[in-house]
């Protein structure tokens, strides 16, 4: 069973249709229990990350998934959330991954709306595997988690190195939207449910 975080209604909604085309059985949820229970997270993307860290820990959900020892993925603002840092918003993510979240300067359409980006592989992965290199993916939004060392993929946006997939022993972290993203979008989704 996997457990997607009830954060952003819409946002779940779009990742549980690709994830019951995947044959997947999974929960849309807000509560402890049933996360606790779940074998596997995912914190799906949403639209203001002040606000998903604030709803995370008015529901006890940010201490719950600090401490539980499964499996997690974070989806864009979700990869985000699961980050240490949030700089200049005077606000902290829950710390899974030891990596910074930073914000583009420009307001520009092109990174707030949906793009598609070229992706470059640079590590083992496991959500990567069997996707080709320089295959492309739908992202969006003004944040970015910079190149760091469980970078596994990058891309470039706006002249901007930026990691598109990081991974730890259990926690992943990508910057696209898979739901977006087509054949590869699922494949990812695939691994994390099958592999990881």
């Amino acid at each position: 069973m996997i457990a997607v975080i009830n954060y952003d209604r819409g946002k779940s909604i779009a990742l549980g249709s690709i994830l019951e085309k995947l044959g997947c059985e999974y929960l849309l949820t807000k509560n402890e229990q049933e996360i606790c229970r779940a074998d596997k997270i995912i914190l799906p993307d949403s639209t203001n990350i002040d606000s998903t860290v604030k709803k995370l820990q008015l529901l006890n959900l940010a201490s719950v998934l600090r401490v539980i020892n499964k499996p997690i993925l974070g989806i864009n603002m979700g990869f985000a959330v699961l980050c240490k840092n949030i700089v200049g918003h005077g606000i902290e993510g829950l710390g899974l991954l030891n990596n910074n979240v930073d914000f583009f300067l420009s307001h520009d359409e092109f990174i707030k709306e949906e793009h598609t980006e070229t992706v470059e592989l640079i590590g083992e992965s496991i959500l990567l595997n069997e996707i080709s290199n320089f295959s492309r993916f739908n992202f969006s939004g003004n944040l970015f988690i910079p190149i760091a060392e469980n970078t596994k993929a990058k891309t470039t946006i706006t002249g901007i190195d930026v990691s598109a997939a990081v991974e730890t022993k259990r926690v992943y972290g990508i910057q696209f939207n898979p739901e977006r993203s087509g054949s590869n979008g699922k494949k990812v989704l695939s691994n994390f449910v099958s592999n990881a």
